[in-house]
């Protein structure tokens, strides 16, 4: 089991906890709206990438979700192999808003994952291809999966 954070390196960082609402902490900039006041506390912890995480633990994931509040972008940059060689369907929050306040946008993350052959579908509005909307959820499929379907 491993206790820490999955990012694009292996080391340590310092997350920001938001006590009393733990499920908005983050690695990096603390702009969720919704406890853009509230005080939090840093806390050291460890940091591995994905690809590093699926090698260590001879695991073969077939579905991975992401929600880390504005950081997706360093998850998936330390998920390129896995994405490359494991093709896991993928369900990731994405808020435009947020990756921008962290270095990153929600254009960039949805080319980066397709880059790597994947059909992208808003699950807001599936019929019609992602938007860069302030928060909405993706769903990412490798394209030789959505082609038996």
């Amino acid at each position: 089991m491993f206790e820490g954070a999955v990012l694009n390196y292996i080391g340590t960082t310092k997350i920001k906890i938001v006590e009393g609402k733990e499920e908005y902490s983050t690695l990096g900039s603390l702009s969720h709206p919704s406890i853009s006041k509230k005080r939090y506390i840093l806390q050291e912890v460890k940091t591995k990438t994905i690809d590093e995480l699926v090698d260590q633990y001879s695991l073969d994931p077939g579905f991975m979700k992401v929600d880390v509040e504005g950081m997706e972008h360093l998850v998936f940059d330390g998920s390129k192999d896995v994405l490359k060689t494991k093709r896991p369907v993928i369900l990731s929050e994405l808020s435009d808003y947020l990756l921008k306040k962290n270095g990153s946008s929600a254009i960039e993350v949805i080319n980066f994952i397709r880059s790597y052959g994947y059909n992208i579908i808003d699950t807001q509005t599936p019929n019609i291809p992602p938007q860069m909307k302030e928060f909405t959820n993706i769903l990412c499929v490798p394209k030789e999966i959505q082609s038996r379907i």
